[in-house]
């Protein structure tokens, strides 16, 4: 019985997800998917899982290894079926409600924690993370960091996590930045969960994280020729911040970062209309403009 009042709130993550993506299962390529996926051959190569570690992906020369693997091997099992790649992105979004819950409830009784990971599961502003399969990038820089932070919260000594902490905790931190850029923020998150409880192994931990975005930082030096940009030329089709030097790139993210939260509070109007953003080409302020 203790393991059925344990499992409970995690199958109703699961299903409750499932149930409200399930309309996703039907949809094909769309946007992103059709130029990283669908249109992409190079998955279809037998050698392109290397081509990914050590080269620029297209569009935009990204360096997104992990991402981009999960594409190559999904191609090699199903082709060009929409379908699995589909559920696989619902199926690790459930995952990553399921960690907010367990992290939640750290702090929270079970029944706060589990509505406060519902909201976040059926939140619409993830709706195009996980209905577009190019989304996954998202998911898994999340999936990482979560598991990071929860690793790092881990307080029994004679546990597997605990005693593999330090390694684990690199390699949450290397993986989640190579899913995604923004994965680079797990350092930043620990220093924010250091200064809220106060725990002293965590400084140990965000050690640790350093080390893995200084892994992934020297393996994306490695493969674009550079850590901020790539050495190769990026068209502004592309990436449309391509065109904008470097203080105005720093400009960009920090007000994108406030504007993404006050879409969580207030996920209106949302749009994926892009028609309008070449004219937004050497106007810093533009982008944000569209989004809003």
């Amino acid at each position: 019985m203790h393991k059925i009042t344990k499992c409970w709130p995690y199958s109703l993550i699961f299903f409750t997800t499932c149930a409200a993506y399930s309309t996703a299962l039907l949809n094909g390529f769309a946007l992103d998917d059709v130029i990283q996926v669908e249109h992409n051959r190079s998955l279809q190569m037998a050698d392109y899982g290397w081509t990914i570690i050590a080269t620029p992906i297209f569009p935009g020369n990204l360096y997104r290894p992990l991402t981009f693997l999960s594409y190559y091997f999904e191609n090699f099992l199903w082709g060009l079926n929409p379908l699995p790649y589909h559920f696989l992105n619902i199926a690790l979004h459930a995952l990553v409600t399921a960690l907010v819950f367990t992290l939640f409830k750290r702090v929270l009784s079970i029944s706060v924690a589990l509505s406060a990971a519902l909201i976040f599961s059926l939140h619409p502003v993830f709706v195009e993370v996980v209905a577009n399969i190019t989304g996954r990038a998202e998911i898994l820089c999340a999936l990482f960091i979560l598991s990071g932070t929860g690793i790092a919260l881990v307080e029994n000594k004679e546990s597997f996590l605990n005693k593999y902490r330090l390694p684990l905790l690199a390699l949450c931190s290397f993986l989640a930045a190579a899913s995604k850029e923004s994965g680079l923020m797990m350092t930043a998150l620990l220093c924010l969960v250091l200064w809220v409880s106060g725990s002293r192994t965590l400084k140990v931990s965000i050690g640790a994280s350093l080390v893995g975005a200084f892994m992934y930082l020297c393996a994306r030096l490695l493969a674009l020729g550079g850590v901020l940009y790539s050495s190769f030329p990026v068209d502004v089709s592309d990436n449309p911040l391509a065109a904008f030097s470097l203080p105005s790139r720093i400009l960009q993210a920090l007000s994108l970062q406030g504007l993404y939260l006050l879409k969580v509070f207030y996920p209106l109007p949302l749009s994926a209309d892009y028609t309008d953003l070449m004219s937004a080409i050497g106007e810093p302020h533009s982008v944000i403009n569209l989004v809003l």
